[in-house]
């Protein structure tokens, strides 16, 4: 496996000092009380020692917030060398003894991972001129649930929707148990079941096309899909997968009365209003950083 991470390293230190003296001779009665008192002693320290135990086999919630760059075996796109296949972020607060959810950001034409992710002046690849970041990781956090952000590469700054290797039977899932087993096992408190964790699809713009191939051949069971101004095609799909199960959501915002309007009117149409369909009042290019919080906070609050 080809994975280039940067590693946690948690220290769990524990420690236990038993002390035995020898009784000295006494009275039969004595003795006796003796013994009772250093049973009921030695029964206190294996229940505290129990205790301890099962303190120290406890996951601690992440203290400081860890952003990871990966390059992996299991990619969606290649992309150029030096520029990582997905940025992982797991927030301050994570805690691996409730349920963890992955949130997946799925970008349109011409997406820079880094750029998508990071804040400030952010360049896509060492060398390459620098970008203003969309903060994607600090607007997650800001939606305060207990969930990990996962933005992979997908086409490489280009005008391309295509979900690559993503569109292969599997391959999705292939892509997360990957992370799960390396970058992301430390901060999880070891490797996960990904069919214990929550999956929730947010896709920008072209995006749509890599969500609809993860939900039909990417083998992972996603809870939730958000459409950010994205549902250019695909509706009957998205409508079907959302029939499939009642407890799924889908989450649908669009601008002015173009195509996306469009769409998204057959969307509730055929969903007989499930599908959670609304305008956004912000432009198309900026919705992901200004709604992507409310959304999430909205969607995994109660999970």
């Amino acid at each position: 496996m080809r994975a280039a991470y940067h590693r946690a390293a948690w220290v769990i230190v524990a420690g236990a000092w038993l002390a035995c003296s020898e009784p000295s001779r006494a009275p039969a009665a004595e003795i006796e009380a003796e013994t009772a008192t250093e049973a009921e002693t030695e029964a206190e320290t294996e229940t505290e020692a129990e205790t301890e135990a099962e303190a120290d086999t406890e996951t601690e919630a992440v203290a400081d917030a860890i952003t990871l760059e990966v390059r992996v075996d299991n990619a969606a796109h290649e992309g150029p060398a030096g520029a990582p296949h997905a940025i992982l972020h797991v927030p301050a607060g994570l805690d691996p003894e409730r349920r963890v959810s992955l949130v997946v950001f799925l970008h349109g034409f011409s997406g820079c991972a880094r750029v998508l992710a990071l804040s400030g002046d952010v360049a896509c690849r060492p060398g390459a001129s620098t970008m203003r970041g969309w903060g994607l990781a600090e607007r997650h956090d800001e939606a305060g649930t207990n969930s990990v952000l996962v933005v992979p590469q997908l086409a490489w700054m280009a005008r391309d929707g295509s979900p690559g290797r993503f569109g292969r039977t599997g391959a999705y899932r292939a892509f997360l148990e990957e992370l799960l087993a390396g970058p992301l096992a430390e901060p999880l408190g070891g490797r996960r079941a990904l069919d214990d964790l929550g999956v929730t699809l947010v896709a920008h713009s072209a995006g749509y096309q890599t969500a609809l191939a993860i939900l039909e051949h990417g083998r992972v069971p996603v809870d939730a899909v958000v459409l950010f101004d994205a549902l250019y095609g695909g509706t009957d799909r998205f409508a079907a997968w959302l029939a499939d199960d009642e407890h799924r959501r889908l989450v649908s915002l669009y601008t002015g009365r173009g195509s996306t309007y469009r769409e998204n009117t057959a969307l509730d149409r055929l969903t007989s209003g499930r599908a959670e369909v609304r305008r956004s009042p912000h432009p198309h290019g900026a919705i992901p950083r200004l709604q992507l919080a409310d959304v999430l906070g909205e969607l995994l609050a109660a999970r």
